[in-house]
């Protein structure tokens, strides 16, 4: 496969995460970075910055999701402050508060679902202060909401395709359970416990059935039945389990696992020199192993499963930018950035990729192939 550096950027502060949104109404994706100063910053994809502010004075943006509120697009921000802010951003990309809602503490993860089916996407939103939110799109205000007994780290939405009345929200903390809640009222439905912080989850669709997997620092992978009654399955990894990304190839389902490990922070071994335990797994509906990366700690991994070409892009905590084929998981391409990769996001419409990293930089890739 062919990659073409097209572009670059580099400042002076790490950027966090990526989004792309048409924001200027020109049928063109514009790309949206944020950084952990607070900043956001918006590129066209030929690399012209066209817009930067601070939003969160000197605290780090986690979130940033881009959508249609009231008949414009909104810019949905959340971070370390705690404070979810909606902005209204016009083609000039002029910013205007639209509201804001105030949490206790960080903000780990935002959702847009139309939980109710009354065809309006709520914002489920989760924060380390323990709580999970539901709230109005229109002005922020409280649908409902459920208390952990320690921060929020993940959560998914389930929709019933037969009866939106029973829609629910899963949700995972650090105190080691998952929850699932109605989404109509917020009353809690199913309960679990295990050892260790739950950091991650999803939904897989394994055969003829879907099941919960959720997974954190016990190691473990473990596969619920949907309506968190019964553990089906437990898979034991070396490292905590960090990843999971439910995949449809050729009409099967299969189940990303990346497991991380945190033997770089030892500043005694060189980040170059550190062997990592850590490894990307592919799971058929069987979870039978498919295909391992091993040896390599995954920071993001961004899945391109459409023709004419099906590809997986991950990042890497040494800087590593990995295409790998997403059939057998065989290394097609690597690029060296030298920067711990924080974002991936890939527009398949322009043959175009863009990367963001620890150390300030934006790279932006042409896809020869695609």
């Amino acid at each position: 496969m062919r990659i073409q550096k097209i572009w670059d950027y580099k400042c002076d502060e790490q950027f966090l995460g990526l989004e792309l949104g048409d924001l200027t109404n020109n049928n063109k994706q514009e790309i949206i970075a944020f950084s952990k100063s607070g900043k956001i910053y918006i590129f066209s994809l030929d690399g012209r910055l066209l817009f930067e502010d601070e939003i969160s004075e000197n605290t780090p943006i986690w979130n940033l999701k881009i959508d249609r509120i009231d008949d414009g697009n909104k810019l949905i921000i959340g971070g370390l402050d705690g404070i979810l802010r909606i902005f209204d951003i016009d083609p000039s990309l002029t910013l205007n508060p639209f509201w804001a809602h105030q949490f206790g503490a960080s903000i780990s993860g935002v959702l847009l679902n139309d939980i109710n089916g009354d065809g309006i996407k709520e914002i489920i939103a989760y924060s380390l202060d323990k709580s999970l939110r539901v709230l109005s799109p229109l002005d922020g205000s409280l649908i409902w909401g459920q208390l952990f007994e320690d921060g929020i780290s993940d959560a998914i939405f389930i929709k019933d395709n037969d009866n939106s009345d029973n829609n629910i929200i899963v949700a995972t903390g650090n105190d080691g359970t998952i929850r699932s809640f109605n989404c109509v009222n917020g009353n809690l439905l199913e309960f679990m416990k295990f050892t260790d912080k739950v950091r991650v989850l999803t939904l897989f669709n394994q055969s003829d059935k879907q099941v919960i997997v959720c997974g954190g620092d016990d190691k473990n992978a473990h596969f619920l039945d949907r309506n968190l009654k019964f553990e089906i399955d437990t898979l034991k990894f070396n490292d905590f389990v960090w990843k999971l990304i439910p995949l449809k190839y050729m009409n099967n389902n299969f189940l990303l696992i990346s497991t991380y490990s945190f033997d770089f922070l030892d500043d005694s071994i060189s980040i170059n020199n550190q062997q990592f335990s850590s490894k990307l797994t592919c799971l058929d509906i069987n979870l039978d192993v498919k295909w391992e990366l091993t040896n390599t700690n995954i920071e993001v991994i961004a899945p391109h499963l459409s023709e004419p070409i099906n590809f997986i892009i991950a990042g890497t905590t040494r800087g590593e930018i990995f295409i790998l084929d997403s059939a057998n998981g065989k290394i097609l391409t690597t690029l060296n950035t030298f920067s711990c990769v924080n974002d991936i996001k890939i527009d398949s419409f322009s043959k175009f990729f863009v990367s963001c990293h620890d150390d300030g930089s934006i790279n932006a890739y042409f896809i020869d192939d695609l």
